[in-house]
């Protein structure tokens, strides 16, 4: 089962990514990877709000992203 600090933390991060508050996020997964180390959509998470750091998408993004592999 899963830890409800975890999920807290992880559902902080969610919100703050789909607001676009890309730092914001990245703290809140961190915090999450601490509690839980090696999740890997925490870790996905902060790698896609890293990029959009550094290049924010389209003003009409709605959060899909294109996977290029498997």
């Amino acid at each position: 089962p899963f830890d409800p600090a975890f999920l807290d933390k992880f559902h902080a991060g969610i919100q703050a990514y789909w607001s676009r508050q890309w730092e914001e996020a990245i703290a809140r997964f961190e915090e999450s990877l601490a509690l839980k180390p090696n999740d890997k959509p925490a870790l996905m998470y902060i790698a896609w709000a890293t990029d959009y750091s550094m290049a924010p998408p389209a003003d009409d993004w709605t959060g899909e992203r294109e996977l290029y592999s498997k």
